[in-house]
């Protein structure tokens, strides 16, 4: 490329800039339109993989669609009691936000406004506890003697569509892609000519 001139290199950081944005803008309009495609995928078939393969077949990639997160459903108070009776190790005692405002706080909290003073499930083993209820159905196993107990209902969630590009393999993938892009070989795939952005007029109706 010849030497541009400042004047020239301020339009062409301002086109690109402005390119940028609008392939951002259709990407995730892209993603977007894909995730119902892929949950359907995942609640049909239980298929949480898709090969990216270009128009000759050849796989430059694969998409992973994520599992449906679990939905847990547990009353109000209901792990800090099983705690209480089943794991006290877990439970720590915490001021109450609300009294925080207080002064006589700061001076003596237990001697002065043991009120103040709450239990909870620690918060790094709630953490814990809750991924153990969300594995196991609802259950959880006390820690001294083994005996399972349901605290919570857990329904399995519906598939998103949330997915994500897996492999090790981006730098490549886009370099091929690029060149089938750029080689005019993905018509019809992602929108007009060599990228894949709609006309104005088709953006001002949508």
């Amino acid at each position: 490329m010849s030497e541009m001139s400042a004047r020239q290199h301020a339009l062409r950081i301002a086109a690109l800039e402005a390119l940028s944005e609008a392939a951002k803008t259709e990407y995730e309009k892209a993603r977007a339109e894909a995730m119902p495609v892929f949950a359907s995928k995942y609640a049909d078939d239980g298929n949480d993989r898709q090969a990216v393969l270009l128009p000759s077949g050849e796989k430059v990639g694969q998409i992973s669609i994520k599992a449906p997160v679990p939905s847990t459903e547990m009353p109000d108070g209901a792990l800090l009691d099983w705690c209480v009776e089943h794991f006290p190790a877990a439970i720590e005692e915490y001021i109450d936000p609300g009294a925080l405002e207080s002064l006589d706080v700061i001076a003596a909290v237990r001697d002065k406004l043991p009120g103040v003073i709450r239990t909870r499930v620690r918060p790094s083993t709630a953490k814990a506890l809750a991924e153990e209820i969300a594995t196991s159905g609802g259950h959880l196993d006390d820690k001294r003697t083994g005996e399972t107990e349901q605290v919570a209902t857990v329904t399995t969630g519906k598939p998103t569509g949330a997915f994500a590009f897996t492999g090790a393999n981006s730098a490549e993938r886009r370099e091929r892609l690029m060149a089938e892009l750029l080689a005019g070989r993905l018509q019809g795939v992602i929108g007009f000519g060599p990228l894949a952005l709609p006309a104005p007029e088709a953006r001002e109706a949508a």
